[in-house]
Order: structure tokens, then C-alpha cells, then sequence
């Protein structure tokens, strides 16, 4: 027995079961590829002081449907030399999240890139 089932009800990431008749089974739909557009890097500070004061940068990756991308590896750039990255966690988890933290004891404008 073949099913058809349509893209637009299979977007959403995870475990699903069907039933046709009598019979019943499960698939799972995984993730698509990370979206530019849809991922995020979030600060709880937009501004620090350049005295190693530290603002947290989250990374939130997700695939073009909204799906969080999990369990991937994650590399946060910071566009100035003088900025220091610390890992807090730079793997993914089930929200598709990586944490980080930066600090500069120079002052100036740093653009960051994940």
C-alpha cells in the first residue's frame, strides 16, 4: 500500500504515525537546511562597556519551515580582532540554540557572524 501525503502537512519536524486501514506506521521528518533568513542572533546588551564586561550572544538556527536546527556545531565571528568570544555552548540544542559571551576591553563597533 502506497501513501501519499502532501508537503504542506509533513513541514513540521518530528515523529509521526499513520493509519491506513488496519495497518499503522510511523515516519519521521528531520529538519531541512539551516535558513539565513530565519536564523537570529540575539544580545542581552546592544552595548557594552570596553572594560571585559560581557554581553551574552544567543544563536538561534532554524530551517526555512521554522524548524529548529539541532545538534550542530556553531562558530561565532566577531568582525574586530580586539573582541574576545568565549563558548558557553556552542552545539545546538533542541530549540536549535548556541550560547555564547564577548567582551573588548577597545572600544569600537563589532559585527557578528555565525
Amino acid at each position: 500500500m502506497t501513501l501519499d501525503i502532501p508537503e504542506m502537512h509533513t513541514r513540521k519536524a518530528g515523529t509521526y504515525t499513520v493509519m491506513a486501514g488496519n495497518s499503522k506506521t510511523s515516519f519521521t521528518v528531520l529538519p531541512d537546511e539551516p535558513s539565513a533568513e530565519l536564523s537570529r542572533i540575539y544580545t542581552d546588551h546592544t552595548e557594552i562597556p570596553a572594560d571585559g564586561s560581557q554581553a551574552r550572544i544567543t544563536v538561534r538556527v532554524q530551517d526555512r519551515f521554522g524548524n529548529p536546527i539541532h545538534d550542530s556545531r556553531i562558530a561565532l565571528l566577531s568582525s574586530r580582532s580586539e573582541d574576545s568570544v568565549a563558548v558557553v555552548n556552542d552545539v545546538t540544542d533542541e530549540e536549535g540554540t548556541a550560547v555564547f559571551l564577548i567582551s573588548s576591553t577597545k572600544t569600537g563597533v563589532s559585527t557578528l557572524t555565525a
